[in-house]
């Protein structure tokens, strides 16, 4: 996660369409999104399954069970 975004971050209800590439391999990129994730003040389930949605609407059906861990 970039130094520039602040150590909590309320994504709870935040969709999206489309995403920027964060790495080299999907694997790396779905991890950096899980750790963006992770600094929720508190668990919510719809930022990840948002982000889980996505990859298959976008073409990329296996990393489905990567962003659901």
């Amino acid at each position: 996660m970039d130094a520039t975004w602040p150590a909590t971050l309320g994504l709870d209800g935040l969709t999206y369409e489309w995403l920027g590439e964060t790495a080299d391999t999907r694997r790396e990129d779905v991890v950096n999104r899980l750790a963006w994730l992770r600094h929720q003040p508190v668990y919510a389930p719809q930022p990840y399954e948002q982000l889980a949605s996505y990859y298959p609407r976008s073409g990329h059906e296996e990393t489905r069970t990567l962003s659901r861990n």
